[in-house]
């Protein structure tokens, strides 16, 4: 049984790294659509929403997995034999689940690189840069009392 726990703690990890890194990249999706706004490019902030919208998705799934698999582990541990814990377990189905979500992650990063290419992620640099420009004008004018 000592065995099942730590495989099922060990994709409870990995799925837990997963949705950290996917939140970190929702949140710069949701950055770049506030500073596509307020560039006035309602197309590239419609993109960055699509973008997070997606990866929310797939965020949820893997925190339904996770409690899943917390509850699987829950009763590994305080089920009355190792067999009847194996029985009940399904650690192959919680990989494959991981694998199956995991693969889709893999094709929206490849989608999104297909949109660096498109020159939708050099048009967010390019909105970034002139923000940092527009804040540097500004504090200009402010010291020159303009």
């Amino acid at each position: 049984m000592r065995g099942i726990a730590e495989e099922l703690k060990r994709a409870l990890k990995l799925l837990e790294i997963e949705v950290a890194r996917l939140k970190e990249e929702i949140e710069l999706w949701r950055s770049r659509a506030r500073s596509a706004l307020r560039a006035g490019r309602e197309d590239l902030a419609r993109a960055a929403l699509e973008r997070g919208r997606r990866l929310e998705d797939i965020a949820s799934e893997y925190e339904a997995e996770i409690g899943r698999l917390r509850e699987e582990l829950r009763r590994a541990v305080s089920a009355p034999s190792a067999s009847a814990a194996e029985a009940r377990l399904k650690i192959p189905s919680a990989f494959a689940e991981y694998e199956r979500l995991k693969e889709e992650v893999e094709r929206i990063e490849a989608e999104a690189e297909e949109l660096k290419r498109a020159g939708i992620e050099v048009e967010f640099r390019r909105l970034e840069e002139e923000a940092k420009v527009e804040g540097e004008l500004r504090k200009l004018k402010e010291k020159l009392g303009l």
